[in-house]
């Protein structure tokens, strides 16, 4: 039969515990806790714990009444200490979600996940999570897919992982392509490429400039013949030349308006470097020499006239393998020209920014 003592002591054992969790509800897990007060204090309160522990086990009802009044006194001291050592208390961001017609609370951390435990106590089909939880549960391959996309373009959303792709048999991973294809070579690798967005500014000083080269270009017997298509022709180049400008951070590009004659050599040739910028409208291949002597930056111009993707360099051996006349729509442009389709083979321009950064 249970004595007053006996009474007592589970009393005061139900009151420290209770008090125990609101104290880590308010100011978060331990590890928080103790960063915030300190490692004396954490030695001083760890010693309590452990004198309580052991008198629990093999002391008397009085010992341990007594024990029990101490480590309510050193929960006190640790609230009284918390809040004056400037942190607030656990204060949780929380947003509700509906998702696969399930209701999921989220907050940002582990630690503010009992207060909303607490709260919801009464609705037993809410699910609680925290942002730290979820990203437990992510996937090393996705967070790897993430960090990598991350760097090329902030703006990657995965709405949806659909596992069943994985599970496909072999056979069909080795299912013919059209290896000239835009949607194979361009299309399907266009999130992976570096995006570059032009002001209105940007865009106007390149048809200012272009309106004035085209006055002096008109004068020369190869863009006589199609004065509109040069125009147009210049924008797109000049605008994907800006494009690498403000990715390099580096000014190359020559304002001056003269005879073709006096303009030879790469268009970073100023930079000390032996390469051209190559662009396209979406939808097109660049065009190149049957035979090149220099590598290329390959941009592809988004169809809403702003955004320039730059996919890459492409050294002179890759651009005199990978070309086909088939693929240059203009009769005239085929007779000189090739079309570049090995988008999928370009060196990362990341290395080339690197290399002038480092050799600066």
């Amino acid at each position: 039969m249970k004595t007053y003592l006996d009474e007592s002591l589970e009393t005061k054992l139900c009151e420290l515990r209770t008090y125990e969790a609101e104290s880590f509800e308010k100011w978060g897990s331990r590890k928080r806790i103790f960063k915030m007060l300190g490692v004396d204090f954490e030695i001083k309160f760890c010693r309590a714990e452990t004198m309580l522990r052991d008198t629990l086990y093999k002391g008397k009802v009085k010992e341990k009444l007594k024990m029990v009044d101490m480590m309510l006194r050193a929960f006190v001291a640790l609230n009284k200490k918390c809040e004056e050592s400037g942190y607030i208390m656990i204060q949780p961001n929380t947003r509700c979600f509906n998702f696969d017609k399930k209701t999921a609370l989220i907050c940002d951390t582990d630690d503010e996940k009992p207060i909303l435990e607490k709260i919801h106590k009464n609705e037993p089909e809410m699910m609680i999570f925290s942002i730290e939880e979820l990203l437990r549960c992510i996937p090393e391959d996705f967070m790897k897919a993430k960090e990598l996309l991350s760097k090329i373009d902030r703006s990657v959303n995965f709405k949806r992982i659909r596992h069943e792709a994985f599970k496909q048999e072999k056979t069909n991973k080795h299912q013919e392509f059209d290896d000239k294809s835009y949607k194979y070579q361009v299309e399907d690798n266009l999130h992976n490429y570096i995006k570059i967005t032009l002001s209105d500014d940007d865009l106007d000083r390149v048809v200012k400039f272009a309106d004035r080269c085209i006055v002096q270009k008109s004068k020369e017997k190869h863009h006589k013949d199609d004065p509109r298509g040069t125009r147009k022709r210049f924008i797109t180049g000049y605008q994907g030349e800006v494009a690498i400008e403000k990715f390099l951070e580096k000014k190359f590009i020559d304002w001056t308006v003269g005879k073709s004659d006096y303009y030879v050599g790469s268009d970073l040739s100023v930079l000390g470097l032996n390469i051209g910028v190559k662009t396209a409208q979406y939808g097109n291949f660049i065009l190149v020499p049957n035979r090149n002597k220099n590598s290329e930056i390959v941009v592809v111009k988004h169809l809403n006239g702003k955004d320039f993707y730059i996919c890459g360099i492409a050294k002179k051996e890759m651009l005199n393998k990978y070309q086909s006349k088939s693929l240059v729509h203009d009769i005239n442009a085929r007779k000189r020209k090739s079309a570049f389709y090995g988008y999928r083979y370009l060196k990362p321009i990341t290395e080339l920014k690197k290399w002038i950064e480092d050799h600066d």
